[in-house]
């Protein structure tokens, strides 16, 4: 099965006939060719996702070493939460004692 070229249908249906751009570029595309072209990008995208995963690894593990360096641990940030929830329940709790004496 034999395919028409992208240019070739937009210069049909938008009325850009040129005969001689037309002749030059008669060649239709085989089956395999488009094959061999859809794997070519296939596989610049798969690469470029690897490289943008790897940059976003690296970016990660920078920025976990800054907050390491600053003292930011994930079981100080889940104590001072529990902290801040804590008071806000204390306080909560003292303001319906108060309301209701």
């Amino acid at each position: 099965m034999l395919y028409i070229p992208l240019t070739s249908i937009k210069s049909y249906w938008f009325g850009e006939v040129d005969t001689r751009a037309l002749k030059m570029y008669q060649k239709k595309v085989t089956y395999e060719e488009l094959y061999h072209c859809k794997n070519k990008c296939r596989i610049k995208a798969a690469n470029g996702l690897m490289v943008a995963t790897v940059i976003g690894c690296l970016v990660a593990v920078y920025m976990g070493k800054q907050a390491r360096a600053r003292g930011e641990t994930v079981a100080k940030m889940n104590l001072d939460w529990h902290k801040e929830v804590n008071r806000k329940m204390d306080e909560e709790e003292e303001r319906k004692s108060h309301q209701s004496k």
